[in-house]
Order: C-alpha cells, then sequence, then structure tokens
C-alpha cells in the first residue's frame, strides 16, 4: 500500500527473527556494500520539479536541514533549483530545530519561496510523530494548521 524502503525491509527482518535489531538489518543485509542493498535511482532535479509542476503540483524541498546542513550550500541549491521551477521550502517538520525553522524560513523569503510545514510521518518507522503535525506545539492538523498561519500573519 504504498513506497516500500529499506526502513520497511528491515522491519519485516526483525519481525520474522531474521536479525535481532533493525540495525542488526541494515549492517548485514541493507547497508551500502551489503548483500541486498541496491543504490536509490535518483531523477534529475529540473525532472522532478517539472513533472510536479505538469500535474498541477507546488514543487517543495522536504526538510531541507535534514539534506543539506550547510546554509550556505542549501541558499545555492535553491537558487538553482527556483531557476528550474521549485516554488517552497517545507521549513516546518517534526525534526527541526527552532533554529533551522528560522533559517529556512529567512532563506525561503529571501529568494521569493513559499514556505510549507509537513509532518515527515513515515507510520512505524518514526514513533511519536502524528500525521499532519508539523510541530511540537500542536497536536492535531487544525492546530498546526492555526498555529503556521497565526505565526507568518496570513488570514483565510
Amino acid at each position: 500500500n504504498g513506497p516500500l524502503g529499506r526502513a520497511h525491509l528491515a522491519r519485516a527482518l526483525l519481525e520474522r527473527g531474521y536479525v535481532e535489531s533493525i540495525r542488526d538489518a541494515f549492517s548485514r543485509y541493507l547497508a551500502p556494500g551489503a548483500v541486498a542493498y541496491v543504490p536509490r535511482r535518483k531523477l534529475e532535479t529540473r525532472s522532478v520539479i517539472s513533472m510536479i509542476r505538469d500535474c498541477g503540483g507546488v514543487p517543495v524541498v522536504a526538510h531541507p536541514g535534514r539534506s543539506c546542513s550547510d546554509t550556505f550550500w542549501l541558499e545555492e541549491c535553491l537558487r538553482a533549483w527556483k531557476k528550474k521551477g521549485l516554488m517552497g521550502v517545507e521549513a516546518y517538520y517534526s525534526s527541526a530545530t527552532q533554529g533551522q525553522i528560522a533559517e529556512h524560513v529567512s532563506i525561503a523569503r529571501q529568494n521569493g519561496l513559499l514556505v510549507t510545514c509537513g509532518s515527515d510521518f513515515h507510520g512505524a518507522n518514526r514513533p511519536g510523530v502524528v500525521p499532519g503535525c508539523a510541530f511540537r506545539e500542536t497536536e492535531t492538523l487544525e492546530t498546526t494548521r492555526a498555529f503556521f498561519l497565526k505565526r507568518h500573519q496570513i488570514s483565510v
């Protein structure tokens, strides 16, 4: 019922008793160089952005603090991706620190990009993360929405 990733395989190996832990599953089978490792196919950024826009979607960089911890490099990437059609930055997500949030909001605004939020929900692989709740201060989709709109002084 959705994409299948290495974390799902690790959990299945653990549940069936083939490994002693998720970490064991990765080190024995799923890490680069291990017997069951399959490298991820990566699409070209311009192609992905075009596909999203062609379908009427809004292309947004998800959890930029996890994928790029260097501010200078992130700003350079965002500028280049904006030229390719990028429209926003997910500044708010469940594992973002207040410092990361402020930095990503600032970078997005300086570059004319939308600021978005997401829960970064991954089911059982992220216990404690509630779908639609992007902040530690909120508990439901509605409280997340209200918090986000108030913080950015947006009236609906």
